[in-house]
């Protein structure tokens, strides 16, 4: 795994705790329990609401298990509230989060107190400059060119919503506006190879 190509074997997790940080519990227990990342281990997991004004207690206790590196998931203001923390505890180690948090308003406002190292797994959307020329490159200009039309910079909130729009539409093309659940169901069951903002979608597999 990358973790472990990066020599960090002690892992702290720090989540919320509402829906989506109990999934990300879930989700992080059962990667790191397969075979091939078993020299990575979770050392301290803390649990923090999101409208709580401090995590200093928490950071305190992952600070102590002499983290490696910390994944928090969490978004919005909360993940300020944890920068803050971690500034505040004297805990520099490199941060993984969830492409929630990919928006530039945010990222310029924490700035003063991001760690030294801020990874996030994003999606091709974020780095289509960088792809290779193909379908999903050309995707992703098309979808940057539609909001530089209306004078704007798409932020990751909007590409979330893009791809399954631009299904919904197709499917309103084959059918008409009077299709039926059972004809909806029936076209996305159909897709395949749709190169998308997040990657090729294949419905069959």
């Amino acid at each position: 795994s990358f973790y472990q190509r990066s020599g960090w074997n002690r892992i702290g997790v720090l989540t919320s705790t509402d829906a989506t940080g109990q999934d990300a519990d879930k989700t992080i227990a059962e990667i790191l329990a397969m075979p091939e990342h078993r020299s990575a281990q979770i050392v301290a997991t803390e649990h923090f609401g999101t409208g709580d004004l401090s995590v200093a207690a928490q950071m305190t206790r992952l600070k102590a298990a002499n983290v490696q590196a910390l994944i928090i998931w969490t978004t919005g203001s909360p993940l300020g509230t944890v920068l803050h923390a971690m500034r505040d505890v004297g805990l520099d180690v490199p941060l993984v989060t969830t492409a929630g948090n990919l928006l530039r308003s945010q990222m310029i406002g924490y700035a003063g107190i991001m760690p030294s190292e801020l990874l996030v797994a994003a999606p091709p959307v974020i780095v289509g400059s960088r792809l290779p020329n193909g379908p999903i490159k050309r995707s992703i200009a098309a979808f940057s060119n539609e909001y530089k039309h209306l004078g704007l910079r798409p932020e990751i909130g909007h590409a979330g919503i893009w791809d399954s729009t631009l299904m919904f539409v197709a499917a309103l093309k084959k059918y008409g506006t009077d299709i039926t659940p059972a004809q909806l169901r029936d076209y996305y069951n159909g897709i395949r190879d749709w190169p998308g903002l997040w990657g090729t979608f294949d419905f069959q597999a």
